[in-house]
């Protein structure tokens, strides 16, 4: 670093304009690289938005081609949307996509891929803990075992999602999760039980006006109302269901409704009636490639073919359908997913009970922790209050002492002073008066502030009866003991009058009278003058023998 010439001359060492430029050049590659650095990150959170963009378009193409029921390009477009959230690392879009295929194998009859993809995206839901998303996976493992044909490992997965979700407190959702508990308690035989979640699923949907959900828990009501063998009105259930469907054009829901209907009929011996709608619902199923309703109907259907020849062949297409759409290897992994999710759910109840064993523990810790540092708060500033009372009352005795010496001489010249206040003592053991005075004095100023304090209470500090007590004071002062307590308070107010500022109220008070009208006229009545008259009279004679001539 050099330095400006001028300035060393006259002893100041100060950086040249050169070394400022310096300093001012790094600055500036500093800022640039800070933009350029800014400028990437605009640049690569611009280019994830784009593909973002491209990956929601690619997911709404899917959502379209399920509502086509073309299950079958949907999950091809699906895994192409699945790749290009992973490729920008958006795990909510992705567990959004595995849902969405699942629905998709779901309705294809594909119960092996549909759990694959579900757990999947319950992987990524447990890493986020996205409640909302784990509730949708387990109502999707429910579904996925009632596919096929496991109502009873079924009903863990949807209690589970039932108890998440209402935690959630989402109405649409909770219908769903409602209606899916409908059909798993109908296969179950607890139509009582059915038939209650379906009516709060109904209320929901009913609620917020959705006549497509409308017509799914009806159609879930003409199932759990058939297993009670109300027939008539599962068949008005069902009726409704179709009308709303029909007139929604909500494909998939219709060709499960028509098949419903169908095995309503042939439980009511009306055959022609059940083959209309089985065979509605068969051509539906296959136009949407359906595998699973369509196996499941053209079985139903092979019971009333009047045609053997033609009834072998549904039946046989029916058990080809069958083994495609659940194998032995669909089996175990449904048993063994059954049986992890149980272990699981008994390890999260465990990790429950000891983190709330753990969080009692450290509060009861933490209890102690406070109380003990209260006890020995509270010992401290016993201690402390304890001493500093005992140094105050040290204090204080020896002022009260000294003073009642003092005001003790001083009260008894006052008084001898006052004309026709208190006679000359009659006694001839002046010593003996005069101990016993200065001991009253001594009392009485030390109660002077106490308004109750009378003659007995004189009595019983002197450790005298009232009436001995009433004697030895007239044979001294010629007064009796009350009179006597009042010339000290009106001594000591004419005291106080003269010698401080204090206002007429507090000397009132100092000198232990109940209120300032009794005061004033207890001291007219000894001086002739009211305390604030008294004060103007007598201060300045007080003032003007204080100073010196």
């Amino acid at each position: 670093m050099s330095f400006n010439r001028y300035n060393i001359e006259k002893g100041i060492l100060t950086p040249s304009p050169r070394g400022g430029l310096g300093r001012g050049r790094a600055f500036i590659l500093l800022l640039l690289t800070l933009l350029c650095a800014c400028s990437q990150v605009i640049q690569r959170r611009s280019a994830d938005e784009t593909k973002k963009a491209a990956a929601d378009s690619l997911l709404d193409r899917s959502y379209a081609l399920y509502d086509s029921c073309r299950f079958e390009q949907a999950i091809l477009a699906g895994q192409e949307a699945l790749r290009a959230y992973q490729a920008i690392g958006d795990s909510a879009s992705e567990s959004d996509c595995y849902s969405h295929m699942t629905a998709c194998h779901q309705r294809m009859g594909d119960v092996e891929s549909g759990i694959e993809q579900t757990l999947k995206g319950l992987h990524l839901d447990s890493l986020r803990k996205d409640r909302a998303r784990m509730s949708s996976d387990y109502n999707n493992l429910a579904a996925l075992y009632l596919t096929a044909q496991n109502a009873r490992q079924a009903l863990p997965f949807i209690q589970k999602a039932i108890e998440t979700e209402e935690g959630l407190e989402i109405p649409e959702k909770l219908s769903i999760r409602y209606g899916m508990a409908c059909e798993i308690y109908t296969k179950l035989d607890s139509t009582a039980k059915a038939l209650e979640y379906i009516r709060k699923a109904y209320a929901l949907d009913s609620a917020a006006k959705d006549s497509v959900k409308m017509a799914r828990r009806l159609s879930q009501q003409g199932d759990a109302l058939t297993a009670a063998k109300e027939y008539v009105k599962a068949e008005k259930s069902y009726q409704q269901a179709n009308l709303l469907l029909e007139a929604k054009r909500s494909l998939a829901s219709l060709c499960i409704n028509h098949k419903q209907l169908g095995n309503l009929y042939l439980k009511m011996n009306r055959t022609a009636d059940a083959r209309r709608h089985l065979e509605k619902s068969a051509d539906m199923a296959r136009h949407m490639g359906n595998r699973y309703v369509l196996q499941q109907t053209l079985k139903t259907l092979s019971t009333i073919e009047p045609n053997d020849h033609q009834a072998l062949l549904l039946l046989r297409e029916s058990h080809d359908l069958s083994d495609s759409v659940y194998s032995e290897k669909t089996s175990q992994m449904m048993g063994s997913q059954a049986a992890r999710f149980e272990t699981l759910q008994k390890e999260q109840t465990i990790r429950e009970q000891q983190y709330r064993l753990e969080k009692q523990t450290i509060w009861l810790l933490l209890g102690l922790l406070a109380a003990t540092f209260l006890l020995i708060l509270s010992i401290i500033l016993a201690y402390v209050m304890r001493a500093r009372s005992k140094a105050y009352q040290t204090s204080v005795n020896l002022l009260r002492s000294q003073y009642d010496e003092s005001i003790s001489q001083l009260l008894r010249k006052n008084m001898d002073e006052a004309s026709g206040e208190a006679a000359e003592p009659t006694v001839t053991d002046d010593q003996e008066a005069h101990i016993l005075l200065t001991r009253l004095n001594q009392i009485i100023l030390s109660r002077l502030q106490d308004t109750a304090f009378n003659s007995e209470m004189l009595a019983d500090e002197m450790y005298m009866s009232k009436r001995t007590l009433n004697r030895r004071v007239k044979e001294i002062t010629n007064i009796d003991t009350a009179s006597y307590i009042r010339e000290f308070r009106i001594q000591a107010a004419r005291r106080m009058l003269t010698e401080t500022q204090l206002p007429v109220a507090e000397i009132c008070m100092k000198c232990g009278f109940d209120s300032p009208s009794y005061f004033s006229r207890a001291f007219k009545a000894a001086t002739d003058m009211s305390p604030s008259v008294y004060r103007k009279t007598f201060r300045g004679e007080t003032s003007s023998k204080a100073i010196p001539e």
